[in-house]
């Protein structure tokens, strides 16, 4: 299979991702918080968000959801806007 995407990789990103690394999704989201804690994860509408505060802001939201009585493995739906550039 021919993988066109990868010719938008920019440069430094690996193009194959060794899945043995982490034992799971939560490691390796932890590692990944962990290493970029200060650089920017999001940005929309002016506002940025670092990896660093996405890491606490989802830790509350999880904390939240139990708080509820939300068990592992709920399903949850998140909805944004649609941003269009002016």
């Amino acid at each position: 299979m021919d993988k066109i995407w990868l010719k938008s990789c920019p440069e430094g990103v690996p193009k194959e991702i060794d899945a043995t690394v982490c034992g799971s999704v939560t490691d390796l989201l932890s590692e990944s918080f962990r290493i970029n804690r200060d650089k920017r994860a999001f940005l929309c509408v002016g506002k940025s968000i670092m990896y660093g505060e996405l890491d606490q802001m989802s830790a509350r939201l999880a904390a939240w959801f139990q708080s509820r009585g939300m068990k592992p493995g709920a399903r949850i739906a998140i909805t944004m806007p649609k941003r269009v550039k002016p």
